[in-house]
Order: structure tokens, then sequence, then C-alpha cells
């Protein structure tokens, strides 16, 4: 099976084409020898029939010489010798066609003549005729002729010389009918059987290129229709993006083999696709974490440099000749703010992203502070301008 699997389709229907060809190339042949088996068989029966129908009519011969001989002899007139003569022409005439019918034509003999016995038998039955014609009727119608031997003709009839020879040519004759016949029965026997065979083997090889057509058509349709519905469906589940579908077939060395081939190899590209995107994802996944980062450590930042600076403003206020004890509590009070806000416990989360700073006012600045450095003071705020995402390589550093 894995050797027909193998075959290229062209292979395969040519393959299942030569076994139903096989099949019915082996039952014509049989039917066409026991066609000629039939023929052969028929024309040796025409022979045969033939060869006793000339038998019968040198017999018939033999019977009308003997009865010209019989009237001639007891009438006296010659006229009753026309139908020894007439049968003395027919026998051998008969004789001569049987002759031709057995062996005078060595082409034709090599078709009919399959018993050599037969004609020694018909050798023997002409000698038996030439001696009845030459040691009774010829001699019996010449003592006829003459009137003074008449007596002696008629005498030599009654003797047992003519029966005797007649009988022995009867004998040789049905002996002759009798071989022809055997052959006959053995001839319809082969003809019988030969038509038995034809008749068998056409119903057996009709039956026999059907099973295989049956077979076949099977056989191809597990070969190729079977395997091409798989490959199919394997390529749609392919298309819909499910790599874990198996390809088959990729192990067959014919054109569905090759298919599967193909579609390995795209399989394996969509595998390797389908990586390089996962590895996409967790770069972009990487990236925000990195921008996140970025985010809380500004945002963390923004609080603590407002602490120094309201820090610093506060020990300038408490540094001043007359301490300005308001303003320091203010400025204690947006560090506690502050510090508050860095830990998260003033509502921080990382969508806060856009917090701003406060900025103390001009008039409570010592001299030599700038007018517009952001303090923690209250109800004023910056919007956030120094949000910046630290770069992907200290991410993945």
């Amino acid at each position: 099976m894995s050797a027909f699997a193998n075959l290229p389709i062209s292979g395969k229907l040519m393959a299942a084409f030569a076994a139903v060809v096989v099949v019915i190339f082996a039952s014509s042949a049989i039917v066409f020898d026991r066609l000629r088996v039939i023929e052969w068989a028929h024309d040796w029966r025409v022979h045969t029939i033939d060869v006793l129908d000339t038998l019968q009519n040198a017999m018939d011969a033999m019977l009308d010489q003997e009865t010209g001989l019989r009237g001639y002899l007891i009438t006296g007139d010659e006229k009753f010798l026309e139908p020894y003569h007439r049968g003395g022409n027919a026998y051998t005439a008969a004789s001569q066609k049987i002759r031709g019918l057995t062996s005078d034509n060595p082409a034709r003999q090599s078709r009919t003549s399959d018993n050599p016995a037969q004609q020694s038998r018909l050798d023997e039955l002409n000698e038996l005729a030439r001696k009845w014609r030459s040691g009774f009727a010829e001699r019996a119608i010449a003592l006829m002729a003459k009137f003074e031997t008449r007596e002696d003709a008629r005498a030599l009839k009654g003797s047992t010389a003519g029966k005797t020879a007649m009988d022995l040519i009867r004998a040789k004759v049905h002996e002759i009918e009798g071989a022809e016949r055997d052959l006959l029965a053995k001839r319809d026997a082969v003809q019988r059987q030969a038509f038995a065979t034809a008749y068998m083997m056409t119903i057996v090889g009709g039956a026999a290129s059907l099973i295989i057509a049956t077979l076949m058509g099977v056989l191809l349709t597990r070969a190729i229709a079977v395997p091409i519905t798989r490959m199919t469906s394997a390529m749609t589940t392919l298309a819909k993006g499910d790599i874990t579908t198996e390809v088959p077939g990729v192990s067959r060395g014919d054109e569905i083999g090759a298919m599967a081939a193909a579609a390995q190899i795209f399989k394996d590209n969509m595998i390797e696709r389908q990586g390089a995107q996962a590895e996409l994802a967790r770069v972009g996944r990487l990236t925000t974490m990195g921008e996140l980062v970025a985010s809380i450590a500004h945002e963390v930042n923004q609080p603590l440099s407002a602490i120094v600076t309201n820090g610093d403003a506060c020990l300038r206020w408490l540094n001043r000749d007359e301490p300005d004890l308001d303003e320091a509590r203010d400025a204690v009070s947006c560090i506690t703010q502050d510090g508050r806000r860095a830990a998260g416990a003033d509502g921080w989360s990382p969508a806060g992203a856009r917090h701003s700073r406060r900025r103390a006012p001009a008039s409570a600045l010592p001299g030599g502070f700038p007018a517009r450095v952001p303090v923690a003071a209250a109800g004023e705020f910056l919007p956030d301008t120094e949000s910046r995402p630290p770069s992907p390589e200290l991410l993945l550093a």
C-alpha cells in the first residue's frame, strides 16, 4: 500500500486501469481460445458427418451393384446391369471422396485426418469391394453372358461366396462407421465443454472485471480522494490561524505529498510569524512599563522638589531679623502636604501623571530668591512639564 501511495496520481490511475485491462484480456483470451476449440470441433463434426454420408453412399452403391447383379443373373436381361455399373461408378466416386477427406491432400490431411487407422480400414474396404467385383460379380456376369454357362452362373449365385464377400464389406463399413461415430461423440463432447468454458469465462471475466474495477475505485478513493479531503481540511484550519493541526501526508512521494510539504512550510512560517508577533508584544509591554515607571518617578520627584524648596523658604523666613512665623508655618504645612503626596496619602494614582506644583508668592520670599521658584504654597499649581519616560535601553538593562 505504501508503494502504491508513493506512485504519482497518473501512475495510480494507470495501475488501476491496467488491472482491469489485464482481467478483461485474460478472460477474453480464454474465451477466444475456447471459440477456436469450438470452431475446430465444428469443423471436425462436419468432416465426420461428411465421411459418414460418403460411407453410406459407398454402401448404397455396393447394394445397387448387388441388386443389379442379382436381377441380371435371374433374368439374363442386360438392362439389369445398369444399376450394377451405376453402383460401381458411385462406389468409385465415394471411395475417392473418402480418400480425399482423409489422405489425398497433405495440407487438408493435417487438418482433418486425426485417425490413421481409418485409412487402413478404407484400404481394406476397397480391397474387399475389389475382390467381390473381380472374384464374384465379374465372373458371374461373364458366365451369364454365355448361354451354355448360365447354369454355372446361377449355381455361383446360389453359393455362399457372394454373400460372404458382401457380409465382409458390410462389416467393414460398420467398423468404419463406428469409428467415425466414436470420433463424432468425442468432438461433440469437446465442443460442449468448450461452449461451457466460454460461457463460464464470459460470466467469470465480467464479474472479475466488475470486482477489480470496484476494488480499484475504493483503492483510488483511499489513495487520492480521502488524502486530498484531509489536506483541504488541514489547509482550511491553518488559514484560520490554528497552528496546532497536523499536516497529513508529508511523507508521501506523490503530488499529495508535495502539497503536504508546501502546507507544512506555510505552517512553519505561521509559527515563526506568531513568535515574532509575541516578541513584539513583549517589547511593547516593556515599553509601557518603562513609561509608567518614568511617570511614577516624576510624580515622586515633584513633591520631593517642592519639599526642598519649601524647606529652604521656611529657613529663610525663620532666619530673618524678625522671623515671620506665619509664613514659616505655611511653608511647613506645604512640606507636610507634599510629603503626603509623595507617599501616596493624598489620593495619587498612576493616572495622576498630570499633577501640578504650587508656587510661593513673590512677596513672601526673601531678597535674592527667585520670584517664581516653585514652592508648596497653598492654592497655586503649575502643570507638569517635566515628565519624560526612560529609554527602552535602561528598562531592558
